[in-house]
């Protein structure tokens, strides 16, 4: 009985991995990695777009429990590095 439930088992899992691996190749979804800058997507022809900088920020949480991530409120490190970053930012333009 153990072993016709465990040859099931494994032939379930033979059958379905297969169609797990590389499902979306090809499908035009992050096919390309890019691996070095510029970043962008597209066509865009250099001479004529202008570039946009927008502010540097911080959202606690956004990758995983809020608890593992250092607070951003005023006056913690995260906020002066935040503030340092986009003065250095604003100072390339």
């Amino acid at each position: 009985m153990f072993r016709s439930i465990l040859r099931a088992s494994l032939f379930a899992a033979a059958v379905a991995t297969p169609g797990c691996a590389g499902a979306t190749l090809g499908s035009g979804v992050g096919d390309r990695l890019v691996q070095r800058p510029p970043f962008y997507s597209g066509d865009i022809p250099v001479d004529e777009t202008p570039v946009l900088h927008l502010p540097i920020g911080y959202q606690r949480g956004a990758s995983q429990a809020p608890i593992f991530d250092p607070a951003a409120g005023p006056g913690t490190p995260i906020a002066r590095l935040l503030a340092d970053m986009n003065r250095y930012l604003d100072s390339m333009g």
